[in-house]
């Protein structure tokens, strides 16, 4: 790489000495998940109408297969918009509270930038504008956000994009799940933040080297504090969309190259207008208020 970084050092140390669930973590490339999204819903007065639209997941070439989804309640419609799948609920005149359990049974599959690497392809597709542009949380003009890009650079595409991720790794500590999103600029001057400030700031700064980088929502199945999870793809030339963990190279010191099959993928849309840029569902109601609380649990 352009320079040595004593972070990266200790880290290729560090994994050798971590416990053997988490050198399991590693080695597995394929990881058979059965798992139960449950939204329950709590109604406060008369509703007249309840229309409820959420993430599920879909088959993923070299990422997840979907083999089987089941709903306790079937749902309105079901679609396709920029590559996210969504299940649509409508409930006229509920009278009591209720929920709705999504089973989900899925292949994981191990893919990251060791993988990707060994899958050259030939021929890249175009890749839209807006994987490049400033939008809300990745504040792309942002005068710390531009400096930030100038100390993260190197001879490659490969070397940049690892030298921005460690930056990240260097500039904010992981400060425990917070629901309301800083975006990058702010996580950079607190130089604190979750897994969407790790994964927004590696985005954004991608970005301004005029590297296409989206956010990526979903389902980490290991985490400990929530599975609720981002992390980022980063597009390279002859590789494609590849995946990216910053939050985890702060908590367990993950490699850089290296991503187990853990990860459970609904979104990779940053603000979603289809959801009114909520992460993994909208609720919309006719008449008194209801309040709506997701859970997400795997199963033997």
């Amino acid at each position: 790489m352009t320079q040595i970084n004593y972070l990266k050092i200790y880290s290729i140390f560090a994994l050798s000495l971590l416990s053997s669930c988490h050198f399991a973590r590693v080695q597995s490339n394929i990881n058979n998940v059965s798992f139960d999204v449950i939204y329950k819903f709590s109604l406060t007065g008369k509703t007249s109408k309840i229309k409820f639209i959420c993430l599920i997941p879909k088959t993923i070439e070299d990422r997840q297969s979907i083999l089987d989804v089941n709903y306790s309640v079937t749902p309105s419609k079901i679609y396709d918009v920029e590559g996210n799948r969504y299940a649509e609920f409508v409930f006229l005149n509920p009278e009591h509270d209720f929920e709705i359990k999504i089973s989900v049974k899925a292949q994981l599959i191990r893919y990251d930038l060791d993988t990707a690497l060994n899958n050259f392809k030939a021929t890249d597709g175009m890749i839209p504008i807006k994987y490049l542009i400033e939008e809300k949380y990745l504040e792309k003009n942002n005068p710390s956000i531009l400096e930030a890009s100038k100390r993260s650079t190197g001879k490659t595409q490969i070397d940049t994009i690892e030298n921005i991720y460690y930056y990240v790794l260097e500039n904010i500590e992981y400060a425990g799940y917070n629901p309301t999103d800083l975006g990058a600029a702010k996580a950079l001057k607190l130089k604190k933040g979750d897994c969407s400030e790790f994964t927004d700031l590696f985005v954004v700064i991608c970005r301004t080297k005029g590297i296409p980088a989206r956010v990526i929502v979903g389902y980490n199945i290991e985490c400990e504090n929530t599975p609720k999870h981002a992390w980022a793809e980063i597009y390279i030339k002859g590789c494609g969309w590849v995946p990216f963990d910053p939050t985890l190279g702060e908590l367990w010191l993950a490699s850089f190259e290296r991503l187990s099959p853990e990860y459970i993928y609904l979104s990779n849309v940053r603000n979603d207008k289809v959801l009114n840029n909520r992460h993994y569902y909208t609720c919309r109601y006719w008449g008194g208020p209801v309040k709506v609380t997701d859970s997400f649990s795997t199963r033997q």
